[in-house]
């Protein structure tokens, strides 16, 4: 393992052995004075740290009057604790002073008590003593910033030096109460030799101090800030040692220890020196920075003036003046001058640097050349660099000097090399010219540029007419030549909508090249207006071809009207509208189609009743017709039956259409006929024709052909009649409460069994009727006692299902009661139940007795339900009371 050591010092102080001479008091062990006049001993390693050794130094004076003579030898003989055995000698100086010095250890130490006796070997002075270096200091160092200082280190004015004190001692009555240090200041006359001298002791100093219980091998105090000499380029060193007592007067072990030796020196600097020819100044002046640095971490930058030195000065050359520094950077600092002289030469400058810090270190800059070349003001002229565009005028060639304050006259121009085409031409001094300046020119370049042709096009714009279409456009060049040919055209367009196309222009020597895009040829829609033929059909007849005419506008060349029109997907007999369909004649084409109507005709149809006839009381045969013009179609079906006047007794009765109907898409006419109800009795003839009524063909018209053209069984006399015979609908009512449909070509008789029966007009077709006989038991009051029943009808109109009472539009109902056979002769009155009477709870009213004409009002209590009765009626002959109502309900006969 190696060990660290450190140079150690100490001053012992030395207890003479007196022989039977004086006992001088002046011989030391120590190469300097101590602050006592006691002897002092140095002990100190050497720096190869392979080895140990301690090696002390006697030395001594006549201060006090020892005797020595100057050029005599001292010789000086130690013995060691262990019988080692030491020597060393010394010349006495001219002031009587000698030293020299012994090693008490190699490789191991040697501790213990050490005795001496120094003798001259001329003069006969001899004198003895002894000397303990059994150490209470292990070691002292020394420290800035708390890193410890290497052996001569360098330190700077107002660093902060810390000492540490490292003890080391078994003994038990061993005592730390006090410490002293010195600081040494290191002195040499020539190389070799050299002496130490205290130049600062410190006072006893009773604080730090260490805690010695329990007698530790190794104790550590620290004394701040020890050092605060400022004498620079000087190597000192710090002693010290430890007292036993509070006073300093008892010292440990006798001895002082030593730290490394170190420097203190100033802050050193650098200086270094630029100078530069100054700018328009025709070389008679360069412009100089001197730059300063300190070589050191220290903070803030130098200060101070720099001087300026010139080896071997011309005539009546200044150096340039001193300048004062100003920090450019932590630790740098700079400052300019000027150098001026007006004669050629070459000469050598340098800066001096003066520190107004005297921590820092002045320095000198190396010899910087300065050649002074005088020469004759020089103008730049820079020509500008121009162009123009082929065809135009030049315009003036311009320029710029350097430098731009000298105030000369320049007269003349610039000019440049000929030519009118395009291309660079050169641009030269021409004339020119600055007075009191030599001219030194910047050529530029005159560039002739590419014009542009002047393109004037125009697309095209029109409506579409089957012919190509284009870009129209003319070029013509900046002095007005033609310069048509060197364009190209883009695409031409014959259809809608056009496009976009572009002219291209070729360009030239003298004229760019260039191409105009996105030129518009518009081409619109051509209108055409169609309008489509007026036409119709028969319903059930295949639809003719819808033909159209063109009323606007015209088609091009060869084009054509592709496609057909079409129609509202409608077959019943109506108008439709016709639609264009598929009808185009292409993109170019803007069609206004105008629309017809297409008419779907009814269909003529004409049935033609067939005649019947029957006896008296027998059963009613089936009234049948014939289709006699025109056909039914699609399926079609008739629907309804005709039906004849009413009525048993032997008679001819008119044979109608009644509900026999066909749909919308007819137009149906009729032709009506007869049916005959004769009595059958033997050898009756009721016509007189001589042909009885069993074998007439025509039972009430005279026949006596018999003729019968369609051989139908009914005679040509009877299988006739006129248009206006033909009867309205007639709705046999059995007496039960059914609705019916009504007749809207024409009126709706509801009719009875007992004969009773009520005309319905066509315009409440949209309604159905429930009629039928009221028998008495089912009346909603008894009749009053003076009465007695006969018959009833009670009608009820429904739109939808809402009854409807009151007729609006001055719609009138006819009734027809019959009159009972058994009631002929008796007094009869007609009564009505009124549902309003009575609160709502009902009544009847007796009607004003017939006949009467005007309008009886049976109600008043809103007008615009009034309900009226009128023109009452009593045929005896034919037993019935006919009226008029503009309402419906229950209608009685009774007698009195």
């Amino acid at each position: 393992m190696k060990v660290r050591f450190y140079k150690l010092a100490g001053l012992f102080l030395l207890l003479f052995l007196v022989s039977l001479l004086v006992i001088p008091q002046s011989v030391y062990a120590s190469p300097i004075s101590a602050v006592n006049s006691n002897v002092i001993a140095l002990l100190q390693q050497t720096d190869d740290q392979s080895a140990l050794e301690s090696t002390v130094t006697f030395s001594g004076n006549n201060a006090q009057g020892a005797g020595y003579i100057p050029g005599e030898t001292v010789h000086v003989d130690v013995r060691g604790p262990n019988a080692e055995i030491y020597a060393c000698d010394a010349t006495v100086d001219q002031s009587g002073a000698w030293s020299c010095s012994v090693n008490l250890w190699k490789d191991k130490p040697v501790t213990g008590i050490f005795y001496y006796k120094a003798t001259g070997l001329k003069s006969g002075v001899s004198y003895t003593g002894s000397f303990n270096n059994e150490g209470a200091i292990k070691s002292v160092k020394l420290f800035v910033d708390e890193k410890e200082l290497a052996e001569k280190a360098v330190i700077h004015p107002g660093t902060i030096v810390d000492a540490q004190i490292e003890l080391e001692s078994t003994k038990n009555e061993f005592s730390w109460s006090a410490t002293k240090y010195q600081i040494q200041q290191k002195t040499c006359t020539g190389t070799t030799n050299c002496i130490w001298k205290t130049v600062f002791t410190s006072p006893c100093l009773s604080t730090p101090e260490p805690d010695l219980k329990g007698k530790q091998p190794h104790l550590y105090v620290t004394i701040s800030n020890v050092f605060k000499q400022t004498q620079v380029n000087n190597f000192y060193q710090l002693m010290a040692t430890t007292y036993s007592d509070a006073g300093c007067k008892l010292v440990n072990g006798e001895q002082w220890y030593y730290a490394d030796e170190f420097e203190l020196k100033n802050y050193e600097t650098k200086t270094d020196l630029v100078c530069t020819p100054a700018e328009k100044s025709f070389g008679n002046q360069f412009d100089c920075k001197a730059t300063v640095s300190r070589n050191s971490s220290k903070s803030n930058s130098p200060l101070g003036t720099v001087t300026f030195e010139v080896e071997k000065p011309g005539t009546g050359m200044v150096a340039p003046v001193t300048c004062f520094l100003k920090a450019v950077s932590d630790g740098t600092a700079a400052c300019s001058t000027s150098f001026i002289y007006n004669l050629n030469g070459a000469y050598k400058l340098r800066a001096n640097f003066v520190s107004s810090n005297p921590n820092d270190e002045n320095s000198l800059s190396g010899w910087q050349n300065i050649v002074f070349d005088i020469q004759t003001p020089v103008i730049t002229i820079t020509a500008n660099a121009l162009k123009k565009t082929y065809g135009e005028s030049d315009p003036i060639l311009t320029y710029s000097t350097n430098p731009m304050n000298l105030y000369s006259v320049i007269t003349g121009s610039l000019t440049r090399e000929a030519g009118e085409e395009v291309g660079t031409y050169s641009i030269s001094q021409g004339s020119l010219k600055a007075e009191g300046y030599t001219v030194q020119l910047i050529p530029a370049t005159f560039t002739i540029e590419k014009a542009r042709a002047n393109i004037q096009a125009s697309g095209f714009s029109g409506v579409y007419d089957g012919q190509p279409h284009g870009i129209n456009a003319t070029a013509t060049g900046v002095n007005g030549e033609d310069l048509s040919a060197l364009l190209t055209f883009g695409p031409t367009f014959t259809n809608v909508p056009g496009g976009n196309s572009l002219i291209s222009f070729a360009g030239n020597n003298n004229y760019l090249a260039e191409t105009v895009k996105d030129v518009p040829v518009e081409i619109s829609a051509r209108e055409l207006e169609i309008t489509a033929d007026v036409l119709s059909k028969v319903y059930g007849d295949s639809d003719p071809t819808f033909s159209y005419k063109i009323t606007g506008g015209s088609l091009v060349a060869i084009d054509k009207i592709t496609g057909v029109i079409n129609r509202e997907p409608n077959e019943n007999a109506g108008l439709q509208m016709l639609i264009r369909g598929t009808l185009s004649a292409g993109k170019n084409y803007h069609i206004t189609f105008i629309s017809s109507w297409f008419k779907i005709n009814k269909r003529a149809i004409t049935i033609t009743a067939d005649p019947q006839s029957k006896e008296v009381g027998s059963p009613e045969p089936a009234l049948t017709f014939m289709i006699t013009d025109g056909q039914l179609v699609n399926g079609d079906m008739f629907s309804g039956a005709l039906v004849r006047t009413p009525g048993e007794t032997a008679g001819v009765y008119p044979i109608g259409q009644g509900s026999l109907y066909l749909s919308e898409n007819y137009e149906l006419s009729f032709v009506g006929s007869t049916f005959s109800v004769y009595e059958s009795g033997e050898g009756l003839d009721a016509d007189a024709d001589g042909i009885i009524n069993a074998a007439d063909n025509c039972v009430f018209r005279s026949n006596k052909d018999q003729k019968d053209a369609d051989h139908d069984g009914f005679g040509d006399s009877c299988d006739t009649i006129p248009l206006n015979l033909q009867a309205n609908m007639v709705v046999p009512v059995t007496g039960s409460s059914n609705a019916s449909d009504l007749n809207c070509a024409g009126s709706t008789t509801l009719s009875l069994a007992d004969g009773s029966f009520v005309v319905i007009p066509k315009e409440l077709c949209q309604w159905a009727a429930v009629i039928g006989s009221e028998p008495e038991p089912s009346l909603p009051a008894a009749l009053p006692k003076s009465l007695k029943y006969l018959s009833a009808i009670n009608l009820v109109l429904l739109d939808k299902h809402t009854p409807m009472d009151v007729m609006e539009n001055k719609i009138i109902l006819d009734y027809s009661l019959k009159i009972p056979a058994n009631a002929v002769n008796t007094n009869l009155v007609i009564l009505y139940w009124n549902t309003e009477a009575k609160e709502g709870q009902g009544d009847w009213v007796q009607l004003p007795s017939c006949p009467f004409k005007s309008s009886v009002t049976i109600t008043k209590n809103n007008p615009a339900d009034a309900r009226t009765i009128s023109d009452c009626t009593l045929t005896m002959d034919h037993k019935r009371i006919i009226f008029r109502t503009n309402f419906t309900g229950l209608f009685l006969v009774a007698s009195r």
